[in-house]
């Protein structure tokens, strides 16, 4: 029957401490001294770890997210990058907000509608995009909604392709992270908020001859991109963030500025925020190294050894606060199946897993391994078999059964002896 063993000896202390520091986003909040935000969510996706986060599940307008999905349905729509669009009025119909001044008969690339989409955040290239892709708007939201459904944003309703705020067009910070995450897989769209300006092809004809990124952060953060940056009024920023081995995903959604004055996009300074708690208080730590022994464990059918440790096959590094001790404040244990080692195992072998987690969550397993090999004692192997099979239900119900003859076969044999008996002294009288 599997069993679990718990790390003994020096590891017993980490198992009795009862320090109470918590590793939980929700107890952690963020402020800043120029901005604050209603909702925002920083995510380690290295780890899958979620920094910090706050009102992720409420629902809110999706403001100019909502160009991460019309670029992410023309990204995936397999058009050629150079495909020239021409601009037709009917493309144009009922625009607000952000436009770049596109008029019909305007010809622009794929390219260039995707990085003034992305980049410059502009509602007309956005909808000429959406048009190049389904040649309506209607059957490219219907795209949009389907593409929701599928990554599991079961709370976002897309009615347009700008993100002009409309009645019951809503989202939550959670769908928002589901969409930038799948984003994050996708090194185009990565490259192309990397991009702090783009001069638009020599096939262009319209007024704009270089695209801006509107995120001012990208300047001050080398890795970073911006999957979404709103502008004045809007509040809100999407950023991916890579430093090293290790990437982010930043949202900061309705945010305010503390200085009523300001005219920042109170988003990106509150960004600032998360980005410094993504590079200042958490950091790589190592746990355990190769050349660590994790546990001790009992040997079966050896004759050499009746124990052996347990090693990690590779170094075991964990993201974690910088106020988190690994020895303290982290809870070890290891598996393996059946009480005991059994012989023969090689030298590197894998014979079990370290659970390593806090406050119940898993925040690793890890296959653990001998650094001996150990050969297998054919006599030890065929006593402990006998001993098994005497033990074992089928010998004890065999060995009953045989018992049970033996007694019949012997009333049988003593009755017979019996008859016989009697007939001798019968004859013994006449």
């Amino acid at each position: 029957m599997a069993t679990k063993i718990v790390i003994m000896t020096v590891f017993l202390a980490i198992m009795l401490s009862s320090l109470s520091l918590c590793f939980n986003a929700s107890a952690f909040e963020l402020s800043s001294d120029e901005a604050e935000a209603e909702s925002y969510y920083l995510l380690n996706i290295e780890n899958d770890l979620v920094m910090v986060e706050k009102n992720i599940n409420e629902s809110i307008s999706p403001s100019s997210t909502v160009k991460m999905m019309t670029a992410c349905i023309a990204l995936e729509s397999g058009i050629d990058s150079n495909t020239v669009i021409t601009v037709k009025e009917e493309m144009l119909n009922g625009l607000s907000g952000r436009n770049m001044r596109l008029k019909k008969g305007d010809r622009l690339t794929f390219d260039d509608l995707l990085y003034a989409t992305v980049c410059g955040g502009y509602n007309d290239a956005a909808q000429v995009l959406a048009f190049s892709v389904c040649g309506n708007i209607d059957e490219f939201i219907l795209k949009m909604n389907d593409k929701a459904k599928e990554l599991g944003m079961i709370s976002t309703v897309y009615m347009n392709v700008t993100g002009i705020n409309v009645p019951g067009m809503t989202t939550t910070v959670s769908d928002i992270a589901i969409l930038a995450k799948y984003l994050a897989k996708s090194e185009r769209y990565i490259e192309i908020g990397k991009k702090k300006s783009y001069k638009m092809s020599s096939l262009a004809t319209c007024q704009f001859t270089i695209v801006s990124n509107r995120s001012s952060l990208l300047a001050s953060y080398k890795g970073l991109s911006s999957f979404n940056t709103g502008g004045v009024g809007e509040t809100c920023a999407v950023l991916y963030y890579d430093i090293g081995d290790l990437s982010f995903i930043s949202i900061v959604m309705n945010a305010v500025a503390n200085d009523p004055l300001d005219q920042a996009n109170y988003a990106e300074t509150f960004s600032k925020s998360l980005i410094s708690h993504a590079r200042y208080d958490y950091s790589v730590k190592t746990v355990f190294d190769v050349n660590s022994k994790v546990a001790t464990v009992p040997v079966k059918y050896s004759v050499s050894y009746q124990e052996i440790d347990l090693y990690l096959k590779e170094n075991l590094n964990l993201f974690l606060p910088e106020d988190i001790d690994p020895w303290l404040d982290l809870t070890y244990s290891v598996y393996i199946e059946g009480d005991e080692i059994k012989a023969p195992v090689e030298a590197g072998q894998t014979v079990g897993e370290l659970t390593v987690s806090k406050d119940g969550k898993i925040l690793a397993i890890c296959p653990l391994t001998v650094d001996k090999s150990l050969s297998k004692n054919a006599f030890l192997y065929i006593m402990d078999a006998m001993k098994t099979f005497v033990m074992s239900r089928q010998f004890i119900i065999i060995l009953l059964c045989f018992i049970s003859l033996m007694v019949a076969f012997y009333i049988a044999k003593s009755r017979k002896l019996n008859k016989m008996h009697k007939r001798r002294k019968i004859k013994r009288k006449k």
